[in-house]
């Protein structure tokens, strides 16, 4: 009789193996890592060899900002320098003692208290030459804006007229080059105007005609400027435009 056979025991089932894959977020986050590790390195990089060129424009701007700064501050106080010993020698009683307080203006301050006390000396002349001479001061002020120096000569000239056309002339024909330069001129209207007058009185009809005309092709011309060219231009014979 056959002894039963013992049942071998289950043994248990061995999976097989398979590539093990890591999970997406896993390598996304170890990517991610390793170029923010490299980005620094990178950055310790660019910093070490640029390190001083970097401090060294940090350290300009500081100083273009403070030396702007002082310049405002420095400017602001000489405004109020010349703002006061224009105030104090326009105030002042002592009629006598104003030249010599304009000559000083003249040497320490600039800008338009300059020009002001330039005007004021002028008008404190007693003769058209001197005048003359005051107004040229700021004719010959190149740091003067172009306008300023251009009605500076227009006064000069006026101061001339009577005393002195020919240098009156000389100065006004100046004027009338202006906007032959394309540089427009606040005083360029008037000089032709002057200059037909001064023409008009040497008997010189072809120019008085000439600076008249032009004078009454400029564009916004005022009214009365408009009327006595037109009255002039009848009394030299001439033709309207």
């Amino acid at each position: 009789m056959k002894q039963p056979t013992k049942a071998k025991a289950a043994q248990p089932a061995t999976p097989a193996l398979k590539n093990v894959t890591p999970a997406p977020d896993t390598t996304t986050a170890f990517l991610r890592e390793v170029d923010e590790a490299m980005q620094q390195e990178r950055l310790l990089a660019v910093w070490h060899n640029t390190k001083w060129f970097i401090l060294a424009a940090v350290v300009m701007l500081v100083l273009a900002v403070a030396g702007q700064q002082a310049w405002n501050a420095w400017e602001k106080h000489q405004s109020r320098t010349m703002a006061a010993q224009w105030y104090a020698f326009s105030t002042s009683k002592d009629t006598a003692g104003k030249q010599a307080e304009l000559t000083e203006l003249l040497q320490t301050t600039d800008n338009g208290t300059r020009a002001l006390a330039i005007y004021q000396l002028a008008a404190m002349q007693h003769t058209p030459e001197e005048k003359a001479k005051a107004y040229n001061q700021l004719v010959n002020d190149t740091s003067a804006p172009q306008w300023l120096r251009d009605i500076s000569r227009l006064n000069a000239a006026i101061a001339l007229i009577g005393s002195n056309p020919a240098a009156a002339k000389a100065q006004l024909e100046i004027l009338a080059q202006t906007n032959m330069e394309n540089i427009p001129s606040p005083a360029y209207t008037p000089a032709l105007e002057l200059l037909a007058l001064l023409a008009q009185q040497a008997n010189d009809v072809a120019s008085a005609k000439g600076y008249t005309l032009k004078l009454l092709q400029q564009p916004g011309l005022p009214s009365d400027m408009r009327q006595r060219a037109l009255q002039r231009l009848g009394a030299l014979g001439g033709t309207t435009i």
